[in-house]
C-alpha cells in the first residue's frame, strides 16, 4: 500500500510504498530529507485507485451500443415518448 509520511523537523512530506506490517518502519528511521531522527510520523495511507461501476451512468455501464438501441427505440415509439433510465 501506499503511505505518506512526514518529518516533524523539517515539515517534508513524501510517498513511499510498503506492505502493510511494515508501515511504520520508515517513522524508526532518520528522516531522508533532514536526516533528524526520531521525527518521522506516518500520515494517512492512500487506497489504491480502483473504479467501479457504481461510478458510472446506466449508459456507460451498457456500453455505447445501448445509446444507439435506446435512440432508435424512441425514434420508432413516437415524438411524445420518453426514455427514463435510472
Amino acid at each position: 500500500m501506499q503511505y505518506d509520511y512526514y518529518c516533524e523537523s523539517c515539515e517534508e512530506v513524501w510517498e513511499e510504498r510498503q506492505f502493510l506490517n511494515d508501515r511504520d518502519l520508515p517513522t524508526t528511521l532518520p528522516c531522508p530529507h533532514c536526516k533528524a531522527t526520531g521525527t518521522v510520523k506516518r500520515g494517512f495511507f492512500k487506497a489504491a485507485h480502483f473504479s467501479y461501476a457504481g461510478a458510472k451512468t446506466n449508459l456507460q455501464r451498457a456500453g455505447s451500443g445501448w445509446n444507439d438501441v435506446l435512440t432508435s427505440i424512441k425514434k420508432a415509439s413516437g415524438r411524445k415518448s420518453t426514455i427514463v433510465t435510472r
